[in-house]
């Protein structure tokens, strides 16, 4: 697949044979940052966000030529404010991994497309709700077919369905150190974040995907810790 555009990035659900999705149409990166003592910085997802008010990790769709470690890093980044700078990364291990159909992807409106929205546009700003104006005018693109939306930092996108995209999704969790707890700031992905020692995480309500792979990260993190000098 040819990426092209300076806007373009890995934001998009990846869709299975049977309809399940998963963020990031080139897969998805999280960071599980730990201190020596085994405080975890855990993020309470924003409501507006898949599976709200769970807790997990920061993390999201990785961007065309990111390593699993820049797009973890990142996305702790973007919505932690955390430091990064003061992180060390140890290593990582995919935790969760599907078999893909095919991706809906996205790209900007483009100022020559803007008036393709301008119905739409008139009907949010009656109601006062972009998303429900869509559901009540669906515009759809005349070239490339796809579907406006709106969303990612309340922008209006064409959301495109493609099938030549690899046929596996997954997540990656890197794992990695910092010194002692790095102070944080909340964004709008999150409502709140914590350090969490790490045999407590349990007593969170976690994201599901995060409570599953826990076992696995731990096993990987020992692993980590006993090969480093």
């Amino acid at each position: 697949m040819t990426y092209e555009g300076p806007e373009y990035r890995g934001d998009g659900w990846a869709v299975t044979a049977d309809g399940t999705s998963f963020w990031g149409v080139l897969g998805a990166a999280g960071l599980f940052l730990v201190t020596p003592d085994n405080y975890v910085l855990v993020q309470l997802r924003a409501a507006w966000t898949n599976r709200g008010g769970t807790w997990a990790i920061p993390g999201g769709a990785r961007n065309p030529h990111e390593t699993a470690a820049q797009a973890a890093l990142r996305e702790t980044w973007e919505e932690t404010s955390v430091d990064t700078s003061l992180i060390t990364v140890l290593g990582d291990v995919v935790t969760a991994s599907a078999p893909l159909d095919h991706v809906l992807r996205r790209e900007p409106v483009l100022d020559e497309e803007q008036y393709l929205l301008a119905p739409v546009k008139e009907l949010a700003r009656r109601t006062g709700d972009p998303r429900e104006a869509l559901k009540m005018h669906p515009v759809y693109h005349p070239t490339n077919g796809g579907e406006a939306i709106f969303g990612l930092g309340a922008r209006w996108w064409w959301q495109i369905q493609d099938h030549e995209y690899n046929d596996q999704w997954s997540y990656t969790t890197v794992i990695a150190e910092c010194d002692k707890p790095l102070e944080f700031s909340a964004t709008s992905e999150s409502t709140d974040l914590a350090w969490h020692h790490i045999d407590e995480l349990e007593q969170l309500d976690l994201l599901p995907a995060f409570r599953q792979a826990l076992p696995t990260i731990r096993e990987k993190l020992s692993a980590l810790r006993m090969a480093t000098p």
